[in-house]
Parts: structure tokens; sequence; C-alpha cells
């Protein structure tokens, strides 16, 4: 019957998020810590799109800039490029590669090395029509923003990773510290 049918998926579905797994695109939770952003390398105007698209996405995960920072995320080597691939000549297509790359350290409130550095990249290929060049200039804005959009996700995971293991490590300090010795 489609009664029965309907528990078995809401079944299959409660089992699924039970065991942790999230659809794409569902919240990643809150980590409700306060941060504080360290860049070492020159200020560009890509820089700046990529920390104002950085603090959105932070915010909406429940991370403020603060004082004091339980985290501090140390960015160097930030590279956004837009190069030139492949052009059809005829059909007055270009191809474009916009590429996003950084180095990510976290570190806790004290200094401690919560995550050594990791490269993180974002690449998009695509492809623009010659003729338009305003439509192509837009294009190329929205798919750099993307670019930089998903590398923040990337600045987030690792955060939820290093958050979920420090909680873990807590976590199971104070089992055993509660646990009664035996005499």
């Amino acid at each position: 019957s489609p009664v029965r049918w309907g528990l078995l998926g809401l079944l299959a579905l409660l089992s699924l998020g039970a065991c942790g797994f999230q659809l794409r695109g569902a919240s990643l939770g809150e980590l409700n810590l306060n941060y504080r952003l360290a860049y070492s390398g020159e200020s560009s105007p890509a820089y700046t799109d990529f920390q104002r698209i950085l603090s959105g996405t932070l915010s909406r995960q429940g991370m403020r800039p603060g004082t004091p920072a339980d985290i501090t995320l140390q960015i160097s080597d930030f590279v956004l490029d837009t190069v030139d691939g492949a052009v059809d000549t005829p059909l007055r297509v270009a191809e474009k590669v916009t590429i996003a790359s950084m180095t990510l350290r976290v570190l806790d409130g004290q200094g401690k090395v919560l995550a050594a550095q990791q490269q993180l990249t974002k690449r998009d290929v695509y492809r623009i029509d010659r003729s338009q060049l305003l439509g192509s200039h837009a294009l190329q804005s929205d798919r750099q923003e993307s670019v930089l959009a998903e590398l923040s996700q990337q600045v987030v995971l690792v955060l939820l990773i290093v958050t979920r293991q420090q909680n873990s490590a807590v976590n199971s300090a104070s089992s055993k510290e509660s646990r009664p010795l035996a005499a």
C-alpha cells in the first residue's frame, strides 16, 4: 500500500540521517566561534572580494570576527587568476580558466596549530562569446565570484573538521577523567 511505502521511505531517510549522511547543500552546523583573519601578502582587490565572501560564509556558519579569537585563520599566497584557454576563431568562442588558490593554517586562541598548512584550490573552466565583450566581462566576473565562494566553502569544511576533532579530543579526555578508578 502507498502508506507502507511512504513509511519505508521515511524510515530509510531517518536511518541515513542517523548515521551522519547529509544531502548536498544541507547545513553544516553552527560553529559558534570568534575568529580572526591574518593575511600575509599584498592586499589586492581580489583578496578584498574573497575576504568579503569568506566573512559572509563564516557568518552563516555562526562565526563572527571578534576578540579574543577562538580561532585564527592564517592565509597566505592568495591568488585569483583568469587565463585564456583554447579559442575557436570561426565560432568566436574562447575558453577561460579561473583559478583561485591560497595556503591556510588554523590556530587556536593560544596560537597552537590546529591544522597545518594546507593548499586550497578551486578551478573553473568556461566558454565565452568573444563577439559580446560586455556580456563576456560580466560572465567572467560572475565566475570569479563563484570560484571565491567555493574556496570559502573549502575553508569552512577545514574548520568543521578541525572543530570536530578538537571537540572529540575534549570529550574523550573528559570521559577518561570521569571514569572511576578500579581499586
